[in-house]
C-alpha cells in the first residue's frame, strides 16, 4: 500500500535524500533511482507516494511517484499504443482461434461426408449383387424345371381352330363352276352346262343363300358354314326341299 509524504532533504550530488512521512513524521531514505526520471530533480517540500520496503536491515522508500508533476505525453502514449498492441494481440489470437475452428470443423464434415459416401457406393454394389444372384437363381430354376418338364410336344390344331384360323387369314375366293343337278337323288355332277359365279364373303346360314347350289359351293369351299346340320353333305334341305 502507497505511502504519502513530501521530500525534506535532497543532495544532489550524492544522489540521496529524505521523504517525511505525512502520518508518523518519520525520514524516510531514498535514492535517485528509485525517484521518476520526469519532471528534473527532487525538489523540497514536493508532494509523493511511495513504497516502504527493506533494503540490507534498513528501510527506504521504492517505486516514487510524483503528485505534483504528471507523467509526459509521450509516456501515457506509449502506455496506450502497448494496450492497444495488446488488444490487438488478442483480437489477432482469438481469430486465428476462430479460424483454426473453423477449419477443423471443414476437415471434420468433410470427413464424416466422405465416409457416409462410401457407404452409400458400398450399400450400392451390395443391392446390385443381391439382385444379380436373385436373377441367377431364378434363371437355374427355370433351367431345372424345363429339365424336370423336357420337352413340350406340339398339339395340332382342331378342325374348327384350322376354320377359324382360315377365315381370318384367307382371302375372297371366286371360284366358276359348271353344276348340273339331278333331282332323281340329289347328286351333283360338275358339267360344262351351266355357269354360276360364287364367292366366299363370310355368310353363313342358309338364309342367306339365293339358291341350292350357292349353298352347295358354300358348304364345301367355304369356313365356318352352319348350312348342313347332319353332315350329309346337302346344305339346307329344308329351304330347297332336298
Amino acid at each position: 500500500m502507497y505511502n504519502f509524504g513530501s521530500v525534506k532533504k535532497y543532495q544532489s550530488e550524492k544522489g540521496f535524500g529524505f521523504i517525511t512521512h505525512q502520518d508518523s513524521g518519520d525520514d524516510i531514505f531514498f535514492h535517485i533511482s528509485d525517484f521518476p526520471k520526469h519532471g528534473g530533480e527532487p525538489r523540497i517540500n514536493e508532494s509523493l507516494k511511495f513504497l516502504i520496503v527493506e533494503d540490507n536491515g534498513k528501510f527506504k522508500a521504492s517505486q516514487i511517484v510524483r503528485i505534483e508533476i504528471s507523467p509526459p505525453e509521450p509516456l501515457k502514449s506509449h502506455k496506450i499504443k502497448k494496450s492497444q498492441q495488446l488488444n490487438n494481440r488478442n483480437a489477432s489470437s482469438y481469430s486465428k482461434l476462430r479460424y483454426a475452428i473453423l477449419l477443423l470443423s471443414l476437415i471434420a464434415f468433410m470427413i464424416a461426408l466422405s465416409f457416409a459416401w462410401n457407404q452409400y457406393q458400398q450399400y450400392k454394389i451390395e443391392q446390385q449383387i443381391k439382385v444379380q444372384t436373385l436373377m441367377q437363381q431364378q434363371q437355374d430354376i427355370i433351367v431345372e424345371q424345363r429339365k424336370a418338364v423336357g420337352e413340350l410336344k406340339s398339339i395340332p390344331f382342331s378342325e374348327k381352330s384350322k376354320r377359324a384360323l382360315d377365315t381370318t387369314r384367307a382371302a375372297p375366293i371366286h371360284t366358276t363352276t359348271a353344276m348340273n343337278i339331278d333331282t332323281s337323288d340329289g347328286s351333283v355332277n360338275k358339267k360344262n352346262v351351266a355357269q354360276a359365279e360364287f364367292s366366299c364373303d363370310g355368310r353363313q346360314h342358309c338364309g342367306q343363300m339365293h339358291s341350292y347350289e350357292e349353298a352347295l359351293f358354300f358348304i364345301r369351299n367355304c369356313p365356318n358354314t352352319k348350312m348342313d346340320g347332319n353332315q350329309d353333305g346337302i346344305p339346307c334341305e329344308k329351304q330347297f326341299g332336298r
